[in-house]
């Protein structure tokens, strides 16, 4: 094969790359056309019987017991491009698929269609009319080119209702990858991504949610009313939601105050029940609230609850007796996280919405901000109760509800609200914390876990905030990583910088930060009593001779020598080459070569009183590195 290759573009011809599966055929949305492809067909007068006419309620059933919706239905083995836009058309997966969205759009309006069919005996029930369904045993990979959309109307109208922007329902499975961009919203109860409306038995259509897993891409996620933005439609919880990578933002909807009605669904999770009091939640059938787990492994995740619910997990009441099926785990990404406000008490940033338990949450990795929602009602006789945990229940919970919080790798969290990560102090419910390695902030107090941390993901300590690492433990800042020190690092033990640190607005204290592998410098040692970098004095006032003793000679050597201030800065930096016959002065051995700094950054300036690290690399003839360093203190 390496000897075609060779010989294909010795001649001047360079083979063809083709992209994995690149999609074979491509269905234009605008015009209808083909008609059919590989597994695919398309169905202009696809139809639907349904049960009454148009004033039974329903709205979208005509006074003909037939409805028709133009379908595409995408069968086992397509591999289908989408392309132009509708505001009729649907799309129905079945099998192992794969479609890619490209500049596609989908906007449906109307209810969903209550079917009377199969005539066996079972119950009628309602046939959704998403923009994308799937239905079965599907397996969808999804992938994003250009600007999406999947939408049941313009996210306003109340004649949209019960469907999914991109139903997932339980038994189906997701994978959306890509560059694109995808903008999801689903109808009145129904999720952005994930399942639709549920309610009563033999009545509605609704299943939860099944298994997403979104690896990168753009995606913005609204769920309306009851339902998540990424998860599940009203009354509903269930599903594996996954997240990789991306850029996302997920909102869950609120109920219509107008209506007398209070309440919501998480951003990603649980969709909401609507009218429930501490101590009698409006409880969904328990066929539909099944174990629920999400895992952030990584991306930029921005999820906002609801009225009264998590910002990632559960939803306002209804869910109380199934908290403890709810296991939230992060190893990775930029998470924040912001509970829902409600009138009658505020969801958790992560954790339990209104009235409801925590569940199980493990955060290993990642950068972490989790706000929890207000309590929005006055006169209470102990208003915090109803504020939401950062991380944690719900505001309002009754007492004995489970809450578990597991801390244990290389995660920086900030977590705030009136009851931060702590459940709110009623008898019987706490938050059963373990906080084994990390950095937790409750509110503006940092505290370091563990002998050491290495975060992984850039993180800021904002104004305000104070991060202690404690006598005997080491923070490192691995490369690729970046703090940004707007608030106080007091450093009673040791940090090293090996990524970045910036901000000025900060403030710094105790030991200055150790580099570890700064740019075109490695392998640093510490210099011993004979050889390495030495000072005529120390600290110094006015220029500084720096002498680099290498124990293999300097004559005809390469020199990299640069000083770093305590941020991590290059305050100077100079290299050279010693010819053989460079004169070093009688005085001077033939190891030794001094360097004098005029204490001036590399802007002009003259450098702040501080400690300052010098790094040294030499080169010899032999094409041997030997590398020193020293601090060097600047006082006048």
């Amino acid at each position: 094969m390496k000897k075609s290759l060779a010989l294909l573009l010795l001649l001047g011809i360079i083979p063809c790359r083709v992209a994995a599966n690149e999609p074979s055929e491509t269905f234009n949305l605008t015009t209808g056309q083909p008609v059919s492809g590989t597994a695919w067909s398309f169905d202009a007068n696809h139809h639907y019987f349904c049960q009454g006419d148009a004033t039974n309620g329903h709205g979208d059933c005509p006074a003909s017991p037939r409805k028709d919706v133009p379908t595409l239905f995408v069968n086992d083995g397509a591999n289908l491009r989408l392309t132009g836009s509708s505001t009729t058309i649907r799309v129905q997966v079945s099998g192992n698929a794969q479609i890619t969205l490209d500049n596609a759009s989908i906007v449906r309006t109307g209810h969903s269609v209550l079917r009377n069919e199969p005539k066996d005996g079972q119950p009628k029930h309602y046939i959704t009319i998403s923009p994308m369904q799937l239905v079965g045993n599907a397996n969808l990979t999804l992938t994003l080119v250009g600007d999406n959309t999947l939408a049941m109307g313009d996210g306003t109208s109340s004649l949209d209702r019960w469907s999914a922007g991109l139903g997932v329902p339980d038994g189906t499975t997701l994978t959306i990858g890509g560059n694109g961009k995808l903008t999801a919203i689903g109808g009145i109860s129904a999720a952005g991504i994930g399942g639709h409306q549920g309610g009563v038995p033999g009545t509605h259509f609704g299943r939860p949610a099944g298994n997403i897993t979104i690896n990168s891409g753009t995606i913005i996620a609204t769920g309306r009313e009851l339902a998540s933005g990424i998860g599940n439609g009203s009354n509903m919880q269930g599903g594996t939601i996954t997240i990789n990578g991306g850029d996302i933002t997920a909102r869950g909807g609120s109920t219509r105050v107008a209506l007398g009605l209070n309440g919501g669904a998480a951003g990603i999770g649980s969709g909401g029940s609507a009218n429930a009091v501490a101590g009698n939640p409006s409880r969904p059938y328990s066929d539909w609230c099944k174990p629920s787990v999400i895992n952030i492994n990584g991306g930029v995740v921005r999820a906002f609850g609801g009225g009264g619910s998590a910002g990632i997990g559960g939803a306002s009441g209804g869910l109380n007796d199934n908290a403890v099926n709810i296991t939230i785990n992060i190893t990775g990404g930029e998470i924040t996280a912001t509970g829902g406000n409600d009138i009658m008490a505020g969801g958790a940033g992560i954790g339990g919405g209104k009235y409801v338990g925590g569940g199980n949450i493990n955060i290993s990795g990642g950068t972490v901000n989790a706000i929890g929602g207000c309590f929005e009602r006055s006169g209470s006789a102990n208003p915090a109760d109803g504020f939401g945990a950062g991380i944690g229940a719900g505001g309002g919970t009754a007492s004995g509800t489970t809450n578990n919080f597991t801390l244990n790798g290389n995660a920086v969290v900030f977590v705030s609200g009136l009851t931060n990560y702590v459940a709110p102090a009623q008898p019987n419910n706490s938050t059963n914390t373990t906080t084994t390695r990390g950095i937790l902030f409750n509110g503006n107090t940092g505290a370091f876990h563990g002998t050491s941390v290495e975060p992984t993901n850039n993180f800021t300590i904002q104004s305000g905030r104070t991060l202690t690492v404690p006598f005997g433990r080491t923070l490192t800042i691995n490369e690729g990583i970046t703090l940004t020190n707007n608030g106080t690092v007091i450093n009673n033990g040791t940090v090293v910088i090996c990524g970045e640190i910036t901000g000025w607005n900060g403030f710094w204290q105790g030991n200055p930060p150790d580099n570890c592998q700064p740019t075109s410098i490695s392998g640093v040692r510490r210099a011993d009593n004979r050889f390495g970098i030495m000072f005529a004095e120390n600290p110094v006032s006015d220029n500084v001779e720096i002498v680099v003793n290498s124990e293999f000679g300097i004559r005809n050597s390469e020199l990299k020598i640069a000083i770093y201030d305590m941020v991590g800065n290059v305050v100077f930096n100079s290299e050279f080459r010693i010819p053989t016959t460079q004169g070093l002065g009688a005085e001077r051995p033939h190891s030794e070569l001094p360097i004098v700094w005029d204490l001036r950054n590399t802007a002009g300036r003259i450098v702040a009183n501080g400690t300052y690290l010098v790094i040294a690399e030499v080169k010899d003839q032999n094409g041997r590195t030997h590398t020193y360093s020293a601090r060097l203190g600047v006082k006048r």
